[in-house]
């Protein structure tokens, strides 16, 4: 097993439970250089997990880490895409722009329980 990164990485951000060592895994080596690693750390108090991503060289180390709710299997599904290109980006911003209207109300509904 891959050793962890307990000194940076040792809370739950939501609840401040402390992360199981079985609960934190390694999904890949950003970019394959060694010094950086993605980790997803899932939290047995709240359920919630976070992909950390930790920078490590010679006399340091730092971490940034995002909070989510999706599995391991669905962090490694997502890092085999391909990136998203500069011109999708660009789209997505301006679909924001002028219609987040249509998509907070799109979102509402897919969202909203069913009432019954």
């Amino acid at each position: 097993m891959e050793p962890t990164p307990n000194r940076l990485i040792a809370q739950c951000p939501l609840c401040h439970a402390n992360y199981p060592a079985a609960g934190m895994r390694l999904c890949s080596d950003a970019g394959n250089t060694g010094m950086s690693k993605v980790y997803h750390c899932a939290c047995s108090g709240c359920g919630y997990a976070m992909i950390a991503v930790v920078l490590e060289t010679t006399g340091w180390s730092s971490s940034v880490g995002m909070i989510t709710d999706l599995q391991f299997a669905d962090v490694q599904r997502l890092e085999a895409l391909p990136g998203l290109a500069a011109d999708e980006c660009v789209r997505f911003h301006e679909v924001l722009a002028h219609d987040s209207a249509k998509l907070c109300q799109r979102l509402l509904v897919t969202t909203e329980p069913k009432k019954g």
